[in-house]
This record gives C-alpha cells, structure tokens and sequence, in this order.
C-alpha cells in the first residue's frame, strides 16, 4: 500500500483527492498538511509538513505556490 501525505488536503483539490483515495485499495493518505488544521477525512492535519511525523511513500501537494520552497526543503531534509 502506498502511503500518502496531502499537502493542501482541506483546500478543494485536496478534497476531490481525499474522496478519490478512500476508494483505492492500493493506497493511503496517512495525513494532511494545511493552514486550516480541520480533520475533514479522519486522518491527521498538520500546519507544516515539518510537524508532520507519519512516514509516507509519496507527497501530494494542492497547497499554495508560496508554500512548496518551504515543502520541498522538508521533503528533502526528510529523505
């Protein structure tokens, strides 16, 4: 199973994507990344992908352009 970290996962992509991945066997979001922390799809919501402590396959990002430096620093960093 391929697991998932949805940046912008509140945001309306985010969303269309949630509800896409409910229905895949093959893969999980096992938490989210926006500003607006709600837990809309029963995963964990983080501010930053920095506070996000969940190992993950893959990110998804649907966040803000001004965000994704900050995104893929911490992607790296977390190689």
């Amino acid at each position: 199973m391929v697991k998932i970290i949805l940046c912008g996962c509140n945001g309306k992509m985010g969303q269309v994507i949630s509800d896409l991945v409910k229905y895949d066997d093959t893969a999980q979001i096992v938490a989210g990344v926006d500003l607006n922390t709600e837990s809309k799809n029963g995963y964990p919501v983080y501010q930053t992908l920095a506070d996000c402590k969940e190992e993950a396959d893959a990110v998804i990002d649907f966040s803000s352009p001004k965000a994704f430096d900050a995104l893929l620093q911490t992607a790296i960093e977390r190689k």
